[in-house]
């Protein structure tokens, strides 16, 4: 089983269109959600995280209920197919293999 960081490096390097070795994965994640979402790097990662989650819910004929970033992976996890955990860490894994 990957960890959960090899599995968030490799999904958002992918999502991001490639990255240099030394990039930080904030840096892969604010380029992927400013790409998909626009906005201004003022706003905030949490704010991008959240607003990705609702698409993927949205996207997979879902709707989003909340706002707590627990309870958002938690639906898309479910809505992907997946079977979602009472562990975000787990929950944030299966997105990142389930949405690849």
């Amino acid at each position: 089983m990957s960890r959960l960081s090899e599995k968030e490096r490799e999904y958002f390097v992918e999502k991001a269109g490639g990255a240099d070795p030394s990039e930080k994965v904030t840096g892969l994640q604010r380029k992927y959600w400013l790409s998909t979402f626009g906005g201004d790097r003022n706003t905030g990662l949490s704010d991008l995280e959240k607003q990705w989650l609702r698409k993927i819910i949205n996207d997979n004929a879902g709707t989003p209920v909340g706002n707590e970033t627990s309870d958002l992976y938690v639906q898309a996890v479910a809505a992907l197919g997946g079977a979602p955990t009472k562990y975000i860490n787990e929950n944030k894994r299966q997105v990142y293999i389930l949405d690849f």
